[in-house]
């Protein structure tokens, strides 16, 4: 029973030390454990692979990119979103590489917004591989290959 008492008294007080700011952070006061050195390498995500227009083709298709994009390749006139085939326009101005760009808005469309456009509209497209992303990014960049 003593042990029981002893053990719950000092999982008492390291909770309540873990817990109510004996660190020195006031109540209220958010922290995040960050280390101050790296050791090794940290793991980036693969890289976006050179793609198939043709695929592309249909993964523009498939998942209604169309719906909200006008893109005369593909032959629609969505006008939810920016026109497409102004893509190389929208990254000259973002002072991107085409490309990375189109990338880059497929897998985080809230990072890279075209101008006169609203951050939320477009879904996130995390579902698709690096691969199929890639696919997408030939088609919209080279539609003809």
């Amino acid at each position: 029973m003593r042990r029981v008492v002893m053990f719950t008294v000092l999982l008492a007080l390291t909770l309540g030390l873990a817990g109510c700011g004996a660190s020195g952070v006031s109540s209220g006061e958010e922290t995040a454990a960050l280390p101050e050195t790296v050791v090794g390498t940290v793991e980036q995500a693969p890289a976006v692979t050179a793609g198939d227009a043709a695929k592309g083709k249909t993964i523009f298709a498939s998942n209604g990119c169309g719906g909200c994009h006008a893109y005369g390749p593909a032959g629609t006139s969505g006008n939810v979103g920016p026109a497409l085939d102004e893509l190389d326009a929208a990254s000259k101005a973002a002072g991107q590489e085409v490309a990375a760009y189109a990338a880059e808005s497929i897998k985080s469309p809230g990072s890279v917004v075209a101008k006169g456009y609203s951050d939320g509209i477009m879904p996130s497209f995390a579902q698709l591989t690096n691969a199929q992303v890639g696919d997408l990014v030939a088609f919209l960049t080279k539609p003809g290959s």
